[in-house]
């Protein structure tokens, strides 16, 4: 007998508990009265047998197989059941301890309950309602034992020689007879053995909602909260070091140009980066080289620009906003280019970039929200339940709905009803939202994309906080959306700041957790801001420790003096009121041009009062962005020779020189890390493709070799950095060659090294031929210090000339290569340089 089919599904994950929170404290005290069940029979679809245990846990005995399935029957059911907790419990006669067979691991498959008299062939099925664990596997919640899906599961890979548990309520109230029972049926169709080993039953009459207890380090926000303020600094911090030498971020540039950097830019906006920081600014120079035509790209850059609060962006969002009407199909939809086709991730693109519009100021017809709306309604997945039921939706019509478009879905809903306020003519969209909505809940996980790819899990985050924030929903199905979501993310965090690289690769997860974290889509009246940068600490075995915070400027200060130099250099009588301190002089090092160290900034004092707590502080802003060092050099008075010292602090038996004698301290160097000033060659770089003449014609390109086909010759002309030509590891001799469409005038050519991987090389000289006429021109370029190129290598060509062809051959590799040779040029441009002499 199969229970399964018989089943409504509800579906859900753990809500993780929170000390702090009243509601959650008070649902603790609250905790249900569970009652074990006492195993009456036992059936396997293999040899199992089962052994009841004196605590009434139920023992697996036998070979176990591939896969199994188990019916239980199971007495003493209070009167009426609200929840079925299923303890999956550890075991010393288990391999791994248990709570699985053999791995220690199982993965449970589907469970399924029915309620009836003992030994009764047709007992009533039970509709299971949400799931909640105490602890899931990544890619195992709680959701997979109720789905009806057979590919997924509850699992609890890696805590293995543990217990752990499964609570599922029950969508509606049952009621139990004196002679009931319940009949539970578990299959485990994972293969390979993944069959769980010793379990328990128990059954709550507690009103809903019933979860999964949670690990008390789980339970306490406040720390969560402080963790997510680092996440999202270390998260920006990632994102801001991916830049490349254009401005722009490698997101699929191919495909779409500008998208990804776009929805890079708005995450890190939102992640309390400057408007005025470089690394914005860059990338802003560099999307207005080209005017997308792609609905992605125009509502991520239509929401990067408004996130900018910046009027002088105006006219530009009002030309995107143009360009991303046109591509809004008769059907309500947005294709993905004109004349392409569409799906709702792509609309959801289109509404979000209507809606920064209209938050800007700039009016966005009611048609065009209607049209929406009427397109969403289109692609629901409406399993009959009624006009109240929960409301999936799918990615185009004929496919299951997922959570990532049921978030996308019931978005757009809510953002129409929004701009319409509240008078569609389809009638009432926030409610259709709110069921879609419900779905969520019902389905509600934060470590996979429900009922979809696990591949854009955070793809679906972001649209569940879209979707939240839109309906000021703190709770979906019982779940406290960000709170999970925060700790999951968190949690997955990887040392870089990155997240793992699904979908859109680690830029695009980084980005969509980013605006997660900061709740990107929740109304705001100010923008946030990072942390401050900080450097350096207390060391009291040095003589002087010295701090450093901010960028541009940046702020140094003393923070401490050594342990033996106030053992020293204190004055009888003013221990512990600091050094008689004359002046402290700043310096840094590494400044442009500049081989030895430079003083940037001098306090100075009279030396005949201790210092006390003074800090000595001063600021400087450095000209370019770049790692430098700074130190303190200090003159104080020295006490009178002879003052007692303290042998235990480590000085010696009397301090030295005489009275108002002068001392000389110096700091040890302090690194820091300056990124928030403009670097002008790089804000020039970003400007480039209007400047590239190459770019206004299409020129044949022919490689001695390539790596393969994405570092083909053409890569060196497609005006993006991102990608280039590489020669594959067995040519000697790379060369390029360049057939213009057109002759042009130009007197530079700019190339951009690039090299597969840290074990090849970088090319260090070329040679380039003109036209193929007269000797080559040899340049030896500047070969990169670290994993990215700072500059482009300026060939000069003379005097303005007419190009017509060029021949590029490396010639020399750093370091020198005997094997392995690939490497080549990111870009290849030219331009008229009117500063070049001639």
């Amino acid at each position: 007998m199969s229970l399964l089919p018989a089943f409504v599904v509800a579906l859900s994950v753990a809500a993780n508990a929170v000390a702090c929170d009243p509601a959650a404290a008070a649902q603790e005290a609250a905790a249900p009265n569970w009652r074990a069940l006492t195993l009456v029979q036992g059936r396997s679809s293999a040899a199992t047998t089962f052994v009841a245990r004196e605590d009434g846990a139920v023992l697996a005995k036998g070979d176990c197989p591939d896969k199994e399935s188990w019916t239980l029957e199971l007495s003493g059911l209070p009167p009426k059941v609200t929840a079925l907790r299923l303890e999956v419990l550890r075991d010393p006669s288990l391999q791994s301890g248990g709570p699985g067979r053999v791995h220690g691991n199982f993965v449970l498959s589907e469970l399924a309950a029915a309620i009836g008299p003992k030994g009764s062939k047709r007992p009533r099925a039970l509709a299971l309602g949400k799931a909640s664990a105490s602890w899931s596997q990544e890619g195992f919640a709680a959701l997979g034992a109720v789905d009806g899906l057979p590919n997924t599961g509850w699992a609890v890979a890696p805590k293995f020689d543990a217990s752990h548990h499964l609570v599922v309520e029950l969508a509606k109230e049952a009621s139990a007879g004196a002679g009931d029972s319940l009949t539970l049926e578990l299959r485990f169709d994972h293969g390979d053995r993944h069959v769980a080993g010793c379990l328990r039953v128990s059954a709550t009459d507690a009103p809903p909602p019933v979860r999964a207890e949670q690990p008390a380090d789980e339970r306490s926000w406040g720390d969560v909260q402080s963790r997510i303020n680092g996440a999202i600094d270390r998260g920006a911090s990632w994102l801001l070091s991916e830049q490349l030498l254009d401005g722009s971020f490698d997101i699929d540039q191919t495909g779409y140009r500008n998208g990804g950097t776009s929805l890079v830019l708005y995450a890190l906006l939102k992640s309390g980066v400057p408007k005025g920081d470089p690394a914005v600014v860059r990338a802003l120079e560099w999307l207005k080289c080209a005017k997308p035509t792609e609905t992605y790209t125009l509502g991520c850059q239509l929401m990067a620009l408004h996130a900018l609060r910046d009027p002088t962006v105006d006219a530009w969002m009002r030309e995107l906003l143009e360009a991303l009407l046109r591509n809004q199909l008769p059907n309500g939809s947005f294709a993905y280019k004109p004349g392409a086709g569409a799906d709702l991730s792509n609309t959801q693109y289109g509404v979000l970039g209507l809606r920064a519009a209209a938050q800007h100021g700039i009016k966005v017809a009611p048609e065009a929200w209607e049209k929406a709306a009427q397109y969403v309604l289109s692609v629901v997945d409406d399993a009959g339940g009624g006009a109240y039921a929960p409301l999936g939706f799918r990615y185009a019509p004929g496919s299951a709905a997922t959570g990532s478009m049921t978030s996308a879905g019931a978005s757009i809903l809510a953002i129409c009803d929004e701009q319409l306020r509240g008078k569609s003519k389809l009638g009432g969209l926030i409610a259709s939202a709110r069921r879609g909505a419900e779905w969520l809940g019902q389905n509600f996980i934060v470590d996979g994309n429900p009922r979809g790819d696990g591949a854009w899990t955070y793809y679906y985050l972001y649209g569940v906080e879209r979707l939240g924030a839109l309906l000021q929903q703190e709770e979906f199905g019982g779940h406290r959306w960000y709170r999970e979501g925060a700790r999951w993310l968190i949690d997955k965090q990887e040392g870089s700041g990155a997240w793992p690289p699904l979908g859109a690769g680690a830029l695009g997860s980084t980005a969509w957790a980013l605006l997660f974290l900061t709740r990107a889509t929740a109304a705001s009246t100010g923008g946030s801001t990072r942390a401050l940068s900080t450097f350096g600490g207390d060391d009291p075995t040095q003589p002087i420790s010295v701090r450093a915070s901010g960028d541009a400027p940046l702020t140094f200060w003393i923070s401490s003096w050594g342990e033996a130099e106030r053992v020293h250099y204190e004055w009888p009588g003013e221990e512990g009121r600091g050094l008689r301190v004359k002046s402290v002089e700043w310096h840094a090092v590494g400044l442009p041009g500049e081989e030895e160290s430079s003083a940037i900034a001098r306090v100075e004092k009279d030396g005949g009062q201790p210092c006390g707590h003074e800090r000595f502080g001063g600021q400087f802003s450095f000209p370019l962005p770049g790692d430098y060092s700074l130190f303190a050099r200090v003159t104080l008075n020295a006490p009178p020779a002879g003052a007692p010292a303290d042998a235990a602090a480590g000085g010696s038996a009397a301090a030295p020189g005489a009275a108002g004698e002068e001392v000389v301290l110096e700091s040890s160097l302090l690194a820091v890390t300056v990124r928030g000033v403009l670097d002008p060659v790089l804000f020039g770089y970003s400007s480039d493709p209007r400047k590239n003449l190459l770019a206004l014609q299409k020129p044949n390109a022919v490689a001695s070799s390539r790596h393969d086909e994405w570092w083909d010759g053409s890569r060196a002309l497609d005006g993006l950095v991102a990608r280039g030509w590489s020669c594959n590891d067995s040519d000697r001799a790379p060369r390029l060659t360049i057939e213009l469409e057109k002759p042009v005038r130009a007197n530079v050519l700019l190339l951009t090294p690039i090299r597969l991987d840290t074990a090849r090389p970088w090319p260090a000289k070329v040679k380039v031929t003109v036209n193929g006429k007269g000797a080559p021109i040899e340049f030896s370029g500047e070969v990169p210090s670290g994993a990215r190129p700072l500059r482009k290598w300026r060939v000069p060509l003379g005097a303005a000339q007419v190009v017509r062809r060029l021949e590029i051959e490396i010639v020399e590799f750093a370091p020198p290569a005997p094997e392995r040779t690939g490497c080549g040029f990111a870009e290849v441009e030219l331009q008229v340089d009117a500063t070049v002499k001639k």
